[in-house]
């Protein structure tokens, strides 16, 4: 089974024990781990455990490869964070086709993870860099995305805002705001809004922070 791995271009660091695993673990963070369930001192199970209870290698796929074979079992071992069982008589071929497929999976949550963290961090700045105030929202009036400057405003004029879905006062004739929309002909799905106090103007020159240029801020103004 190791030889097959190895010829896979696999790189793989032996525990003799779950403890050893343990101990290895945060020396080299892995990208999957193959564990028997009987093994000297702290058993497979236990040492599956601790290691999703990590933040930093919780996600890591854990594979049983065992000759226990009863239900019980198996449910115990996917309770403890497992991703597969295998039981023994243990087939290479098969062991390296799952370790294949939960690789790639592993690699493209680990993907995901970083696209949607730069995205909200890109969000982040642009929520903090555009002095406008700029909302987002959808067709269930939920917010979208909205400028530093329009989380203020709403805080300091709404007394329903709670976040996640535009007050219905936001429109009301009474409101000491005043609600510019800008939406894209024939797109009721996202509408776009400048969010601003009513004895603040908006001019030409505030909108040019949108991207647009000085005429199509004219226009829109």
């Amino acid at each position: 089974m190791l030889d097959t791995l190895r010829e896979s271009d696999y790189e793989l660091l032996v525990a003799e024990s779950g403890t050893i695993a343990l101990e290895m673990i945060p020396e080299v963070t892995p990208d999957i781990i193959l564990l028997d369930v009987i093994m000297p001192g702290v058993d497979g199970y236990e040492t599956c455990t601790a290691i999703k209870a990590s933040p930093q290698w919780g996600q890591v796929p854990v594979i049983f490869m065992t000759a226990l074979n009863e239900p019980e079992d198996k449910i115990k071992a996917f309770a403890a964070g497992a991703v597969d069982y295998i039981t023994k008589p243990i087939y290479t071929s098969e062991v390296l086709a799952r370790v294949t497929a939960h690789l790639k999976i592993y690699h493209l949550q680990q993907q995901l993870a970083d696209e949607l963290s730069m995205r909200v961090e890109a969000e982040n700045l642009l929520r903090q860099s555009i002095d406008l105030g700029i909302l987002l929202i959808d067709a269930s009036n939920q917010i979208i995305f909205s400028t530093r400057l329009t989380d203020a405003l709403l805080n300091k004029y709404a007394d329903n805002f709670n976040g996640t879905h535009c007050p219905v006062e936001l429109v009301s004739a009474e409101s000491p705001l005043e609600v510019r929309r800008f939406s894209e002909a024939g797109n009721e799905e996202i509408s776009m809004y400048i969010v601003q106090e009513r004895n603040s103007p908006l001019g030409p020159s505030s909108l040019l922070p949108l991207g647009l240029t000085a005429r199509e801020a004219e226009v829109l103004n």
